[in-house]
Protein backbone atom coordinates (compact mmCIF):
# COMPACT_ATOMS: atom_id res chain seq x y z
CA UNK A 1 0.00 0.00 0.00
CA UNK A 2 1.29 3.39 -0.95
CA UNK A 3 -0.02 6.47 0.89
CA UNK A 4 0.03 9.92 -0.65
CA UNK A 5 -0.77 12.37 2.33
CA UNK A 6 -1.44 15.66 1.72
CA UNK A 7 -3.98 16.99 4.07
CA UNK A 8 -3.40 15.45 7.65
CA UNK A 9 0.53 15.10 8.43
CA UNK A 10 2.49 12.45 9.53
CA UNK A 11 1.56 12.43 13.34
CA UNK A 12 -2.39 11.66 12.61
CA UNK A 13 -1.48 9.72 10.01
CA UNK A 14 0.41 6.93 11.89
CA UNK A 15 -2.21 7.12 14.63
CA UNK A 16 -4.44 6.20 13.28
CA UNK A 17 -3.10 3.75 11.23
CA UNK A 18 -2.02 2.52 14.93
CA UNK A 19 -5.85 2.65 15.79
CA UNK A 20 -6.77 0.22 13.16
CA UNK A 21 -4.31 -2.30 13.89
CA UNK A 22 -1.99 -1.77 11.14
CA UNK A 23 1.31 -2.59 13.64
CA UNK A 24 -0.14 -5.89 15.06
CA UNK A 25 -1.23 -7.81 11.97
CA UNK A 26 0.79 -10.18 11.17
CA UNK A 27 2.34 -11.21 8.53
CA UNK A 28 3.17 -7.31 8.80
CA UNK A 29 1.69 -4.83 6.00
CA UNK A 30 4.26 -3.36 3.63
CA UNK A 31 3.05 0.84 4.03
CA UNK A 32 4.68 3.45 1.98
CA UNK A 33 4.17 6.97 3.13
CA UNK A 34 4.77 10.35 1.80
CA UNK A 35 3.40 13.31 3.88
CA UNK A 36 3.12 17.11 2.20
CA UNK A 37 5.45 16.43 -0.51
CA UNK A 38 3.64 18.75 -2.64
CA UNK A 39 2.35 15.92 -5.22
CA UNK A 40 0.20 17.48 -8.55
CA UNK A 41 -1.20 15.76 -10.07
CA UNK A 42 -1.92 18.05 -13.04
CA UNK A 43 1.42 18.13 -14.37
CA UNK A 44 3.32 15.71 -16.47
CA UNK A 45 5.75 15.94 -13.78
CA UNK A 46 3.45 14.89 -10.65
CA UNK A 47 2.42 12.21 -12.86
CA UNK A 48 5.58 10.67 -13.53
CA UNK A 49 6.65 10.98 -9.85
CA UNK A 50 3.24 9.06 -9.25
CA UNK A 51 4.18 6.34 -10.97
CA UNK A 52 7.73 6.41 -10.05
CA UNK A 53 6.48 5.68 -6.36
CA UNK A 54 3.82 3.04 -7.11
CA UNK A 55 6.85 1.18 -9.00
CA UNK A 56 9.47 1.72 -6.03
CA UNK A 57 6.97 0.48 -3.27
CA UNK A 58 5.62 -2.39 -5.42
CA UNK A 59 1.83 -1.06 -4.06
CA UNK A 60 -1.28 -2.49 -5.42
CA UNK A 61 -3.41 0.28 -3.70
CA UNK A 62 -2.32 3.30 -3.80
CA UNK A 63 -4.39 6.37 -1.56
CA UNK A 64 -4.47 9.96 -2.04
CA UNK A 65 -5.68 11.93 0.72
CA UNK A 66 -6.92 14.33 -0.45
CA UNK A 67 -7.89 15.33 -4.59
CA UNK A 68 -8.04 19.06 -4.01
CA UNK A 69 -4.63 19.25 -2.53
CA UNK A 70 -2.93 17.02 -5.55
CA UNK A 71 -4.29 19.89 -8.60
CA UNK A 72 -4.82 23.23 -9.13
CA UNK A 73 -7.55 23.26 -11.93
CA UNK A 74 -11.08 24.48 -11.58
CA UNK A 75 -12.46 21.64 -9.79
CA UNK A 76 -16.29 22.27 -11.12
CA UNK A 77 -15.09 22.06 -14.74
CA UNK A 78 -15.64 18.72 -17.04
CA UNK A 79 -13.10 18.96 -19.24
CA UNK A 80 -10.42 20.17 -16.15
CA UNK A 81 -11.49 17.00 -13.96
CA UNK A 82 -11.55 14.77 -17.20
CA UNK A 83 -8.39 15.16 -17.60
CA UNK A 84 -6.86 15.09 -14.49
CA UNK A 85 -9.20 11.67 -13.89
CA UNK A 86 -8.37 10.07 -17.03
CA UNK A 87 -4.38 10.47 -16.23
CA UNK A 88 -4.80 8.68 -12.75
CA UNK A 89 -7.30 6.15 -14.25
CA UNK A 90 -3.75 5.29 -16.92
CA UNK A 91 -1.60 5.55 -14.51
CA UNK A 92 -3.65 2.58 -12.55
CA UNK A 93 -4.32 0.80 -15.64
CA UNK A 94 0.00 0.82 -16.64
CA UNK A 95 0.82 -0.21 -12.70
CA UNK A 96 -1.75 -2.40 -12.46
CA UNK A 97 -3.25 -0.89 -8.85
CA UNK A 98 -6.23 0.34 -7.76
CA UNK A 99 -5.89 4.64 -6.53
CA UNK A 100 -8.63 5.51 -3.84
CA UNK A 101 -8.93 9.17 -4.00
CA UNK A 102 -10.57 11.12 -0.45
CA UNK A 103 -12.95 14.03 -1.51
CA UNK A 104 -15.12 16.40 0.34
CA UNK A 105 -18.26 16.58 -0.19
CA UNK A 106 -20.67 19.90 -0.40
CA UNK A 107 -22.56 20.90 2.03
CA UNK A 108 -26.09 19.04 2.42
CA UNK A 109 -29.17 21.68 1.05
CA UNK A 110 -32.54 20.64 0.43
CA UNK A 111 -31.72 20.68 -3.29
CA UNK A 112 -28.46 18.28 -2.03
CA UNK A 113 -28.74 15.31 0.42
CA UNK A 114 -28.39 12.26 -1.31
CA UNK A 115 -25.05 10.39 -1.82
CA UNK A 116 -24.76 11.45 -5.77
CA UNK A 117 -25.34 14.91 -5.26
CA UNK A 118 -23.38 15.24 -2.46
CA UNK A 119 -19.88 15.10 -4.44
CA UNK A 120 -18.03 18.26 -4.56
CA UNK A 121 -17.22 19.60 -8.05
CA UNK A 122 -17.85 18.44 -11.84
CA UNK A 123 -19.73 15.66 -11.97
CA UNK A 124 -16.56 14.14 -14.24
CA UNK A 125 -15.28 13.46 -10.98
CA UNK A 126 -17.76 10.20 -10.10
CA UNK A 127 -17.92 9.22 -13.98
CA UNK A 128 -14.14 8.45 -13.89
CA UNK A 129 -14.44 6.65 -10.72
CA UNK A 130 -15.41 2.60 -11.07
CA UNK A 131 -16.73 2.91 -7.04
CA UNK A 132 -18.37 5.59 -5.07
CA UNK A 133 -18.65 5.37 -1.17
CA UNK A 134 -20.21 8.54 0.27
CA UNK A 135 -18.91 8.76 4.31
CA UNK A 136 -20.77 11.00 6.56
CA UNK A 137 -20.27 11.40 10.35
CA UNK A 138 -23.17 10.60 12.55
CA UNK A 139 -22.28 11.90 16.07
CA UNK A 140 -18.91 11.14 18.20
CA UNK A 141 -19.06 7.50 17.11
CA UNK A 142 -21.24 6.42 14.60
CA UNK A 143 -20.20 7.00 10.54
CA UNK A 144 -22.66 6.11 7.90
CA UNK A 145 -21.38 4.54 4.32
CA UNK A 146 -23.38 4.30 1.34
CA UNK A 147 -22.02 2.40 -1.68
CA UNK A 148 -23.49 5.30 -4.45
CA UNK A 149 -21.59 3.16 -6.84
CA UNK A 150 -20.03 0.59 -8.28
CA UNK A 151 -18.95 0.10 -12.34
CA UNK A 152 -18.04 -4.14 -12.11
CA UNK A 153 -20.75 -5.06 -9.22
CA UNK A 154 -23.78 -4.81 -7.71
CA UNK A 155 -23.75 -2.04 -4.77
CA UNK A 156 -24.46 -2.46 -0.50
CA UNK A 157 -27.38 -1.18 0.87
CA UNK A 158 -25.93 1.60 3.27
CA UNK A 159 -24.60 0.78 6.61
CA UNK A 160 -23.49 2.18 9.73
CA UNK A 161 -20.05 1.90 11.47
CA UNK A 162 -19.54 2.10 15.31
CA UNK A 163 -16.79 3.48 17.16
CA UNK A 164 -16.89 1.21 20.02
CA UNK A 165 -14.02 2.57 22.15
CA UNK A 166 -10.26 1.84 22.61
CA UNK A 167 -8.97 -1.25 23.40
CA UNK A 168 -5.36 -2.61 23.96
CA UNK A 169 -4.65 0.87 22.26
CA UNK A 170 -6.68 0.08 19.14
CA UNK A 171 -10.07 0.88 18.06
CA UNK A 172 -12.29 -1.79 17.52
CA UNK A 173 -15.53 -1.30 14.44
CA UNK A 174 -18.61 -2.82 14.73
CA UNK A 175 -20.52 -3.24 11.88
CA UNK A 176 -24.53 -2.24 12.28
CA UNK A 177 -26.80 -4.18 10.08
CA UNK A 178 -29.38 -1.24 8.90
CA UNK A 179 -32.97 -1.78 10.28
CA UNK A 180 -34.18 1.75 9.66
CA UNK A 181 -37.93 1.52 8.30
CA UNK A 182 -39.10 4.09 5.55
CA UNK A 183 -40.86 6.03 8.34
CA UNK A 184 -37.76 7.00 10.22
CA UNK A 185 -35.84 7.53 7.17
CA UNK A 186 -38.13 10.17 6.45
CA UNK A 187 -38.25 11.79 9.59
CA UNK A 188 -34.40 12.04 8.89
CA UNK A 189 -34.56 13.39 6.22
CA UNK A 190 -37.05 15.71 7.01
CA UNK A 191 -35.28 16.86 10.37
CA UNK A 192 -31.81 17.15 8.53
CA UNK A 193 -32.96 19.51 5.44
CA UNK A 194 -35.29 22.04 7.47
CA UNK A 195 -32.54 22.13 10.54
CA UNK A 196 -29.49 22.67 8.14
CA UNK A 197 -31.84 24.98 6.13
CA UNK A 198 -32.78 27.29 9.10
CA UNK A 199 -35.60 28.77 7.13
CA UNK A 200 -39.04 27.15 6.16
CA UNK A 201 -38.99 24.73 3.19
CA UNK A 202 -41.68 23.83 0.92
CA UNK A 203 -43.96 20.61 1.46
CA UNK A 204 -42.75 19.81 -2.67
CA UNK A 205 -38.76 19.79 -1.74
CA UNK A 206 -39.08 17.32 0.85
CA UNK A 207 -41.18 15.16 -0.63
CA UNK A 208 -38.81 15.45 -3.83
CA UNK A 209 -35.72 14.82 -1.09
CA UNK A 210 -37.43 11.88 0.37
CA UNK A 211 -38.40 10.69 -3.04
CA UNK A 212 -34.39 10.65 -3.76
CA UNK A 213 -34.06 8.35 -1.24
CA UNK A 214 -37.08 5.77 -2.37
CA UNK A 215 -39.85 6.77 0.01
CA UNK A 216 -42.71 7.82 -1.07
CA UNK A 217 -44.97 10.54 -0.38
CA UNK A 218 -47.77 9.04 1.28
CA UNK A 219 -44.97 8.13 3.93
CA UNK A 220 -43.21 11.78 3.58
CA UNK A 221 -46.85 12.87 4.58
CA UNK A 222 -46.94 10.97 7.50
CA UNK A 223 -43.77 11.41 8.32
CA UNK A 224 -44.67 15.06 8.71
CA UNK A 225 -47.72 14.69 10.40
CA UNK A 226 -45.71 12.80 13.10
CA UNK A 227 -43.14 15.48 13.56
CA UNK A 228 -45.47 18.28 13.89
CA UNK A 229 -47.71 16.70 16.17
CA UNK A 230 -44.69 15.97 18.60
CA UNK A 231 -43.17 19.94 18.53
CA UNK A 232 -40.21 18.97 16.26
CA UNK A 233 -41.46 21.01 13.17
CA UNK A 234 -43.78 23.67 12.40
CA UNK A 235 -46.42 23.67 9.31
CA UNK A 236 -46.31 27.13 7.78
CA UNK A 237 -49.89 27.96 5.76
CA UNK A 238 -48.35 30.58 3.24
CA UNK A 239 -52.30 31.74 2.55
CA UNK A 240 -51.98 33.18 5.94
CA UNK A 241 -49.22 35.73 3.68
CA UNK A 242 -50.33 35.23 0.36
CA UNK A 243 -54.22 34.50 -0.38
CA UNK A 244 -52.57 33.55 -4.18
CA UNK A 245 -50.35 30.80 -2.74
CA UNK A 246 -51.42 27.74 -1.07
CA UNK A 247 -48.04 25.97 -0.85
CA UNK A 248 -47.43 24.39 2.34
CA UNK A 249 -43.99 25.33 3.99
CA UNK A 250 -42.31 23.43 7.53
CA UNK A 251 -39.24 24.44 9.62
CA UNK A 252 -38.04 23.19 12.72
CA UNK A 253 -38.26 24.50 15.63
CA UNK A 254 -35.00 24.40 17.05
CA UNK A 255 -31.86 23.21 15.07
CA UNK A 256 -30.64 19.59 15.82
Amino acid sequence: MLILDEESGEGLLRQRLRLLGAETISPPLSIWVTCFQGLRLDTVEGQEELAYEITRSSASLVVIDSLVRVHSLEENSASDMKILMGGLARIARQKNCAILLTHHARKLTKFSNEAGQMLRGSNEIKAAADAHLYVKRLGEDRIRIEHEKARYAPTVSPFVVSITGEKDGMLSYVAEEKRQTKLEGANGIIVEILSDSGSAVLKRDLEKACKAEGIGTRTCNEALKRLQNDGVIQGIDRTEHDENNRAKTYRAFTLV
